[in-house]
């Protein structure tokens, strides 16, 4: 589930902010709670990826692949690729997911695609099932210490999985690594609180 970095939301122990404002405020632990409190889901263990972190990811990989229709850019992010399936490496798969300008050539002319924080989600969601596949389900206990050891040197994990051996989550987690996982985003909608310009749930 995508999570609109500017939904409103009450913000435990602080008053009502962008939900992206919780980790600023009370890091990972803070940013739970606020989605638990909001949206009244279960959040049972915590991994967080950086920029430096996700790029060494899909480069340990050897890139992902990913299909495009046209060739596509986005001058903010640094995006540009032609048509067609394409290996991206992490650099380029950060700028894709990145993306809120982006802009396909189509008869000539670039054109604006779902260039907001909406079509940015779906990207984002696009490249984490790229990269599921990638990884792939482990059939052994050895492959999977091999996908733990690939993974564990790039996210954050919380104390609870820290706690567990690595190799046996990414065996338990075979059905996940298949990349057959939906993705969802939470239905909002824009509106104007105190002079900002923030989402709320519809």
């Amino acid at each position: 589930l995508s999570i609109p970095r500017d939904l409103w939301v009450s913000i435990p122990g602080h008053r009502e902010n962008r939900i992206n404002a919780a980790y600023a405020l009370g890091g990972s632990r803070l940013m739970v709670e606020t989605i638990k409190q909001n949206l009244g889901v279960e959040i049972n263990h915590y991994v967080e990826i950086d920029f430096v972190g996700f790029q060494g990811l899909v480069d340990e990989l050897g890139g992902i692949e990913m299909s495009f229709p046209h060739p596509a850019r986005d001058s903010k992010s640094g995006l540009s690729v032609e048509a067609g399936t394409q290996t991206l490496n992490g650099k380029m798969a950060l700028a894709y997911a990145r993306s809120r300008g982006y802009q396909e050539l189509r008869g000539g002319s670039w054109v604006s695609v779902e260039a907001n924080d909406f079509g940015r989600t779906a990207r984002q969601q696009e490249v984490i099932r790229a990269i599921m596949r990638k990884l792939k389900s482990p059939s052994s206990i050895t492959e999977a210490g091999d996908v733990a050891r690939t993974m564990s040197r790039h996210v954050t994990i919380d104390s609870r999985l820290a706690g567990a051996s690595v190799a046996s989550l990414a065996w338990d987690l075979r059905g996940i690594l298949t990349g057959d996982i939906e993705g969802a985003t939470l239905p909002a909608t824009g509106r104007t609180i105190n002079g900002a310009s923030v989402l709320v749930i519809k």
